[in-house]
């Protein structure tokens, strides 16, 4: 979607990102974001901005070279980072494996996927004096909301693999998040709109300074993710949660990869973290299925094992039932 940033939402941006990340507080800044759009967060604050070694034209950023990176960060004694999953994965596997240490990093912040448990303890390790914060957000509102590792593997992370979906935290500052129920369609106002309270899971929408609220010369995207409230509007995120009681945010997944069946609805993240807490299992997904004689979906959980489990996979699935 072709999103418009104006100056005063990039302005607001880096605000909320200044009071959250306590950068303005004279500390060094010396910071190597793995997602150029934030290369500015730095450079705003005064700071030293490290360009990753990394192929952003025609490369994923799982595919950055571990021992460039860490070469990189000790170089320069980098304090901050944001980095993807994916490159957290691979750069935390790579360290921790050969005993390297980041001593320098203070903060990584990731995001633009699901953080697990697991990543946030490799993670952990590597840097020994720093924590790793997982931001939720989308193109259009970055970010929204912010936990810390230490909150996700003390308390929410038990709850995620028992089915309870998963938190990314309370909102960033200026970030104000309404669950509304559920619509595939449009939603014109905010008067359209059913506002649910805590606990009911339904679709995550935003309204903050900092998020976009116009795509260029795109009418079909306004009318499917912005909703007009008097002199703002509110974005949809695209994901379904809820807000638990302290005001903390928990995604159960897309909208569009819900499993809707007669007597509910099924949602990926409230799913699969179940599954995933099985030692032979690789990966799994929330599909439905569509039965040949006709009728509303199935769902059903597609299950990658590890190649080692794969001669087991009768007595695996048996396991994976009673889970």
């Amino acid at each position: 979607k072709p999103t418009v940033m104006t100056y005063a939402n990039v302005n607001a941006m880096v605000e909320a990102i200044s009071t959250q990340w306590s950068m303005g507080e004279g500390r060094d800044v010396v910071d190597m974001p793995t997602f150029p759009i934030f290369w500015i967060v730095g450079m705003a604050h005064g700071g030293t901005v490290i360009v990753p070694p990394m192929n952003f034209a025609t490369k994923g950023p799982g595919s950055a070279n571990p021992a460039v990176l860490v070469r990189t960060i000790r170089e320069h004694n980098v304090r901050s980072m944001f980095g993807s999953p994916a490159l957290l994965a691979n750069l935390s596997g790579y360290c921790n494996q050969r005993g390297i240490t980041l001593g320098s990093i203070r903060r990584i912040v990731a995001g633009g996927a699901e953080i697990t448990g697991p990543l946030y303890e490799a993670v952990g390790k590597m840097i020994p004096n720093g924590a790793l914060f997982s931001n939720y957000g989308a193109t259009e509102v970055l970010p929204a909301t912010e936990i810390g590792g230490s909150t996700v593997l003390a308390e929410t992370w038990p709850l995620t693999e028992t089915g309870h979906g998963l938190c990314v935290g309370a909102p960033m500052p200026g970030v104000e998040l309404k669950i509304v129920a559920i619509d595939d369609g449009d939603i014109a106002t905010m008067d359209d709109a059913v506002v649910l309270g805590p606990g009911e899971i339904g679709e995550v929408v935003a309204t903050s300074p900092h998020v976009s609220d116009r795509y260029y010369e795109a009418p079909n995207d306004m009318a499917a993710n912005k909703i007009e409230n008097g002199d703002r509007r509110w974005h949809r995120l695209g994901d379904c949660g809820f807000l638990d009681d302290t005001g903390r945010l928990w995604v159960c997944g897309r909208r569009s990869h819900r499993v809707v069946t007669e007597d509910r609805a099924h949602f990926p993240l409230c799913c699969e973290p179940v599954i995933n807490t099985h030692p032979e299992v690789e990966r799994s997904a929330l599909v439905g299925l569509r039965p040949a004689s006709g009728g509303g979906p199935v769902p059903a959980m597609c299950i990658q094992l590890r190649p080692e489990a794969r001669d087991r996979s009768h007595q695996i699935l048996s396991e994976l039932k009673e889970l």
